[in-house]
This record gives C-alpha cells, structure tokens and sequence, in this order.
C-alpha cells in the first residue's frame, strides 16, 4: 500500500496542508519543532484512529481551533480509497470513502503502519506493559480478530478484579469469570506464540542486515502456561492463587503479565546491551512485522522519526539499503541525508515543499 496524498487542517500544528509524497523513501528534513514527527502522527492516526503519544484527542486539535481533520488518499492493488478522520472537542468519527464507520478499528484495514520513535530505544529495558502494547498491535493489525478477542479478555479481566476487591466477594461469580478469563485466554496465547516464532526470525534476518554481520539473535517469548494443557494449568493456578489474588485486589498473573525479551550474542540487551545495539535492535524489532505480512500490495507503511540520529555512517548507509526495499517510507531528519535515494521535503513552519 502507499499514500497518493495527505490532507491536514487544524492538526497540531498544521493549519492546512496538501502533501503529495513519492513512492520509495520519503526524507522530510528541518529543524525541530517545524512540523516532522506532527506528519508523521497523522498518517499514524489516519491507521488507528488515534495519535502515537498516549494524549488525549484534543491535544491533537492546532490551538484555538474547533476541531482537526485529517485525510488520506491511498493505494493498494490498483484499488484507490479515501480515508478520514475528525477530532473534536466532543469525539471523532472516521469515513472511508466518504462512508462513516462505526468502528475505527476499520481504519487499519486500508491504511497499515510501522512506526519507530526515539524513544523506542528504551523498549527493552522499559515496562512489560510497552512490550505487550508493541506485540499485541503488530499482531491485531494482521489478526483483526486478536485484538477483539483482547478487548473481550479485558473486560473480563476487569469484572474479576472488581470482585477480587470487594470486601464480601461472590465466589462463584469469581469461579464463573475464572473460566471465561482462561478460555478466552487459550486462542490468544497460541496466536501470540505463533506470530512470536514468525517475528524471530524476521528481526534476526533484519539485524543481520542492519549490523552487516552474522549476530546471533534470539527473541525470548514468556507465555504465562509453559507447556502442558493451557486450560487445565491456568485454571490450577488460579484456584492456587485466589487467596493472594484477593488479598492483593487484583489477578496477579495470565496472559495480561506476559513478556517477551531479546537476547543479542547470547546475551539479554537490556542488560548487557549498550545503546548503540538497543538503538540498532529496536529499528529491527519495529521493522519486523513488515516482511510478515505476505501479500506485496498490502505491506506496510514505514514511518520512522529521527531514525538516523546516533547511528554511524556504517549502520546508516545499510539502513538506507533496507528502506530502499520497502514500498514506501517516510522518514524525518533534522538535515538532509547524503546518499539517501528517495524524495526530499523540506518543512519550515509547518510548511512542506521540495528540497
């Protein structure tokens, strides 16, 4: 897939925008604070319904302004869509093809993304929870049934630490919903599991590339039932369990505690990795769901803010290779980047135009 045209009016610091990027690699250089990452947050929110930094829609909204609105002209197959998103003060509502959807979910069934940040280099030695978001986002958009299955687990969840708070809670009603948070539990770890051993050898094939030498490395996947029956073992745990679960107001571990970690040579990277290599590596885990997804037309979109930053010439220039690859990619730089093959856009207050 690949975005013909992108239009914005009132998005952060957008007052109105037409942009009309190329195939292939996308550099959009300035200095910081001209608009780079806001561009890229809007194709972001154009394939989810919502921006990349956990803030609340109206922040999303340029000062002083009603509302943002955002749409996108895409391409895939030789099929054509248009895609938009409304923000306003009240909530906000998405079309495609000018047809309202109920779901925003819907979004990312036209419009897919990869996305690196820099403050992705901290994923390995940040929370579980960052891991869990990143994993369970990259399997969704290829698995939309996944991420219904995991809201449904979520609310389960919920119900069951309600009760495990009260103070005279209803066990039965406990045992009910213990059966519900397993048997809902069961499909979502296998196909976790599943897309774990798929991303393994897709980010040792990328790293391999990127490092331009043999390393070896291993992703570790931490399912919350080992081996064995999944049913029976977690449903034993959590009979095992219930009296700390109470005490605690919570359920303490399942499917919502898993983790996954990424050994480089042998060794944890967030341990013993420097930055260099977390940097490295956390561009090769967030590029990896790009190969896994099959079918040509469909691959993703690849956004990557301040990418080259920190990365010596070496590391830099078999980036560039790898991008050069990919169907489309959009990527910021505070100045232009020498031997880079693409087209170039220059932003100066919020205001996109050729190199």
């Amino acid at each position: 897939m690949k975005i013909l045209s992108l239009r914005l009016r009132d998005f952060r610091g957008y007052e109105a925008l037409e942009f009309r990027p190329g195939e292939g690699t996308n550099l959009i250089h300035g200095k910081n604070g001209a608009g780079k990452t806001n561009l890229l947050e809007a194709v972001y929110a154009l394939s989810l319904g919502q921006g990349f930094r956990g803030e609340e829609d109206t922040a999303l909204i340029r000062y002083g302004a009603k509302g943002a609105y955002l749409e996108a002209r895409i391409e895939e197959g030789g099929h054509r869509h248009r895609l938009s998103l409304y923000l306003g003060k009240d909530g906000k509502k998405g079309a495609i093809d000018g047809k309202a959807i109920t779901r925003l979910s819907d979004l990312r069934g036209y419009l897919n993304t990869v996305l690196f940040l820099p403050s992705d280099v901290a994923l390995f030695k940040g929370s579980p929870a960052a891991r869990r978001a990143f994993l369970d986002l990259s399997i969704g958009k290829q698995y939309p049934d996944y991420l219904r299955g995991l809201n449904a687990y979520g609310k389960v969840l919920k119900d069951r630490n309600a009760l495990l708070k009260a103070e005279d809670p209803d066990e039965l009603a406990i045992a009910t919903l213990t059966e519900e948070l397993v048997a809902l539990g069961e499909p979502l770890e296998r196909r976790r599991k599943e897309y774990v051993a798929e991303m393994a050898i897709a980010l040792g094939k990328i790293a391999a590339y990127l490092y331009g030498e043999k390393r070896k490395v291993a992703l570790i996947y931490h399912p919350f039932v080992e081996e064995g029956d999944y049913r029976e073992v977690a449903l034993n745990y959590y009979r095992n369990s219930l009296a700390s679960d109470r005490e605690k107001g919570m359920t303490g571990d399942g499917l919502h505690r898993e983790d996954f970690r990424v050994l480089l040579d042998g060794k944890d990277l967030a341990t013993y990795g420097s930055q260099g290599e977390n940097r490295l590596m956390a561009i090769a885990l967030k590029l990896s769901p790009y190969p896994l997804v099959n079918e040509e037309e469909k691959k993703p979109v690849v956004l990557l803010d301040d990418v080259m930053a920190e990365l010596d010439d070496r590391h830099r220039h078999r980036l560039m290779a790898l991008l050069a690859k990919m169907k489309q990619a959009f990527i910021t730089a505070t100045n232009d980047i020498v031997g880079l093959t693409g087209t170039r856009f220059h932003i100066e207050n919020h205001q996109i135009g050729g190199k």
